[in-house]
């Protein structure tokens, strides 16, 4: 039976000493050994410390290039944290509120809701997937390599279906990719950069996450993902990159874990949400 090949990247959290961090280690090798993956990014991290991150197997079979704690992995969904957490910066600064409704904040979205009168979308809705929007297809979801990147202003206008209110706004859960790149939208707009680069200077910055990146623009680091046949894959960019495209290490989501558990403190001292609002974070409003 042939085999996927792919690189994947496991993030453990729990109070670990580093003689079981090393377990955790040749678990992984012998688990990616047996099904022929060819990496494994992981990281262990607690309150205190970053206990290890690294990786086992090779980043690109044909070099036979180890994998280790600083390759690159693309890891999806990761990304829709970051954006969460920038959106709730802009409600601790004042700029937006979580009880805002959608329509005011972006009126040039025609938002399709029958219950708008008693029952509006608003941002907390679109932060916990309980807006009713639908997901995309896996049709609408990439675009060929070496393509520019669409400004967001126009991603989220290329499919107006997306903004149909299926049931009554906060009264189910539905995952919603393109809800989160309405919220990178709300980002740009609301913080006047680009929802990459306020990530960058909210976060990844003052984590001193130097491999990591939104947008996917170096790829000299990133692990190679195999098909069924082992043939290499061409990692191909997606139109809702603020709802999946984050790039990054092992050590740097080790980094970026650690900071989840401490809350607040970014490692330089400085708070980017007060405990009120990374705790909201943490369950559900609706």
């Amino acid at each position: 039976m042939k085999k996927i090949i792919i690189p994947l990247f496991f993030l453990f959290v729990t109070a670990v000493n580093g003689q079981e961090a090393e377990q955790i280690r040749k678990g992984l090798d012998s688990i990616a050994g047996e099904l022929n993956i060819a990496s494994v990014g992981f990281a262990v991290a607690t309150s205190d410390s970053v206990i290890i991150s690294d990786a086992v197997g090779v980043r690109d079979m044909d070099s036979g290039t180890p994998a280790g704690s600083t390759t690159v992995y693309r890891i999806g969904s990761a990304t829709k944290t970051f954006i969460a957490l920038g959106i709730m910066n802009l409600v601790q600064d004042g700029i937006i509120s979580l009880d805002d409704h959608l329509s005011d904040l972006v009126p040039d979205i025609r938002i399709q809701n029958r219950w708008e009168k008693t029952n509006p979308v608003l941002l907390k809705h679109l932060l916990e997937h309980t807006a009713g929007f639908r997901d995309l297809y896996l049709s609408e979801l990439s675009f060929p390599c070496d393509t520019e990147f669409m400004p967001l202003s126009d991603v989220i206008q290329r499919y107006p279906e997306y903004w149909k209110v299926r049931w009554q706004p906060g009264t189910r859960y539905a995952y919603s990719n393109p809800g989160y790149t309405l919220l990178g939208y709300i980002i740009e707009k609301y913080s006047g950069k680009p929802y990459n680069q306020y990530l960058e200077e909210i976060i990844l910055d003052p984590l001193n996450m130097v491999n990591t990146d939104f947008l996917g623009r170096d790829h000299t680091k990133l692990a190679v993902s195999y098909d069924r046949n082992s043939n290499p894959m061409k990692a191909s960019p997606i139109l809702d990159h603020p709802a999946g495209y984050i790039h990054s290490t092992p050590e740097d989501m080790g980094k970026f874990i650690h900071f989840m558990l401490n809350k607040t403190e970014t490692g330089q001292g400085k708070q980017l949400l007060n405990n009120k609002l990374f705790h909201m974070m943490e369950k559900p409003n609706s």
